[in-house]
C-alpha cells in the first residue's frame, strides 16, 4: 500500500485536529504560516505534502486541483502522521467533489464540479483578516467576523477557516457562531455590510431601518437569514405566551408564511448594540464575575459582614476591569421577529496587580460612576431592613 508522511507543519498542526483536551500550541514557524494564507496557501500544509508525496511514492507525475476539504482529508485519513493513495481516493470518492486517479504516469485530481468548488473557494485575504483580529485582540471580534462573512461570502466553504483555528485557538469556525449555522453567516454578513454611520446609532441607541433602504445585496443577506432552517419568528411583545411562540396572531409562524411573496409593509430591521462593564474579582479559592451592579452589591455586602459572612471570601481590593459587548440584529414583522444575538468579550490582563473599587471608579466616567451609587444605594437601604440571622 502506497503511503507518505506528512510534512512538519501539518505534523504540528495534526494534534490539535478535533482534540480538544490535549491541546498545544504549535511552533512559532507553524503559526506564522497559518497566520498568512495569503503567503502560504493553507492547502501548501497538508494536502501539497500528501500529494506530492503520494505522486514521489509511485514515481508519478502529478496535476491536482483540490477542493478546499482535501485540507481535512488529510488530516482525517493522515491521523497516524501517513496518508495513503488509497484512504484519499476513498474520501474524494465520498465527497463526490474530487476525481483522483492515476492516468498514463500521473496522478490526476480534478473537482468533479469546476464552477462550485471555486464558488465555494474561501477568500485567503478574508481568512488571514480574521485570523489576525483574533490573535490581536484575544478574543473574536463581531465586526472581524461580520466582515470575514461580508468578504468571503455566507455559502463559502469554512473547512480552512476551522483547520485554522483549530490549529490555533482548540476550537472549530463554526464554535464561533451563535446557535450553530442557524442564519448566523448571512446575518453576520448583513451585519458587515451596515456603514459606520449605522453602526454609531445602534451604539446610541437603537437602529431601525426599513427594507426599502436596504440593497439588494443586503435583503439577498436578509432573506438567506431569515429562511434559514430552524428559523421562527418569535413574540416580541411582553406578556405573550411563548408556548405558543411558533404561532403568529393568525396562527401561523414559518418564515416563508410570515413574510410571504416578499417583506412585508411595516416590518424593519433592528440593530441594538450595547457595550458594558465586565469585572473579574478573586476569591479565596477561585474567581468571581459581575456587571456593575452585582459589584455595587458587593460593595454594600462588605459594608454588613454580619449579614453576609462569606463576603470576606472576596478580595474587593484585587478586581480587574473587562467589557462585554452584546449586539443583537433582529427582523420585526407586527409583533414577531427573528433575532440573531453576537457577545464579545475582552477579558482583563489577569498578569497586572488587582484595583480596588475607588481606584476603579476612578477611571469610569461621571455617568458610570452615579449608576454605581444608585446601585449601591440601593442595596444599602435593602440591606438595612435585614437582620442578621
Amino acid at each position: 500500500q502506497v503511503t507518505t508522511p506528512l510534512g512538519p507543519l501539518a505534523l504540528d498542526i495534526l494534534p490539535n485536529i478535533n482534540n480538544i483536551e490535549n491541546f498545544r500550541r504549535v511552533g512559532p514557524e507553524t503559526k506564522a504560516v497559518v497566520l498568512a494564507p495569503t503567503r502560504t496557501d493553507p492547502l501548501a500544509i497538508a494536502t501539497s505534502d500528501v500529494v506530492l508525496g503520494l505522486a514521489e511514492a509511485e514515481h508519478v507525475n502529478a496535476a491536482v486541483l483540490p477542493p478546499d476539504d482535501c485540507e481535512d482529508w488529510c488530516y482525517r485519513v493522515g491521523r497516524s502522521g501517513k496518508v495513503s493513495l488509497a484512504a484519499l481516493a476513498q474520501e474524494a470518492a465520498y465527497s463526490k467533489e474530487l476525481e483522483l486517479a492515476e492516468e498514463k504516469g500521473w496522478l490526476v485530481g480534478a473537482p468533479t464540479d469546476p464552477l462550485e468548488t471555486t464558488w465555494e473557494r474561501l477568500s485567503r485575504p478574508a481568512l488571514e483578516e480574521l485570523l489576525n483580529a483574533i490573535e490581536s485582540t484575544r478574543t473574536v471580534p463581531i465586526d472581524a467576523l461580520a466582515r470575514f462573512e461580508m468578504q468571503a461570502g455566507p455559502d463559502s466553504n469554512k473547512v480552512l477557516a476551522s483547520t485554522s483555528t483549530m490549529a490555533l485557538h482548540n476550537w472549530t469556525f463554526y464554535d464561533l457562531l451563535p446557535n450553530g449555522d442557524l442564519g448566523a453567516e448571512p446575518c453576520l454578513a448583513l451585519l458587515g455590510t451596515l456603514n459606520d454611520d449605522q453602526r454609531q446609532r445602534a451604539a446610541q441607541g437603537t437602529l431601525k431601518v426599513d427594507p426599502t433602504q436596504l440593497s439588494k445585496e443586503q435583503v439577498a443577506y436578509l432573506h438567506d437569514w431569515l429562511l434559514a432552517y430552524g428559523q421562527k419568528f418569535m413574540p416580541k411583545a411582553p406578556g405573550v405566551d411563548f408556548a405558543e411562540a411558533w404561532k403568529t396572531l393568525d396562527g401561523r409562524g414559518e418564515p416563508t408564511e410570515v413574510l410571504g411573496s416578499g417583506l412585508p409593509a411595516g416590518s424593519y430591521l433592528e440593530l441594538i448594540d450595547r457595550t458594558k462593564l465586565d469585572f473579574t474579582i478573586k476569591r479565596t479559592q477561585d474567581s468571581y464575575g459581575c456587571d456593575l451592579d452585582g459589584l455595587a452589591q458587593l460593595s454594600a455586602k462588605a459594608e454588613r459582614p454580619e449579614l453576609f459572612p462569606t463576603i470576606v471570601d472576596y478580595h474587593l481590593d484585587s478586581i480587574w476591569a473587562g467589557t462585554e459587548r452584546n449586539l443583537v440584529m433582529r427582523f420585526v414583522v407586527g409583533n414577531r421577529s427573528e433575532d440573531q444575538a453576537f457577545s464579545e468579550r475582552h477579558s482583563p490582563n489577569r498578569r497586572t496587580p488587582g484595583q480596588t473599587i475607588p481606584e476603579i471608579l476612578d477611571q469610569l466616567s461621571p455617568d458610570v460612576r452615579i449608576t454605581y451609587t444608585r446601585a449601591l444605594e440601593k442595596y444599602r437601604s435593602e440591606f438595612a431592613r435585614k437582620k442578621p440571622r
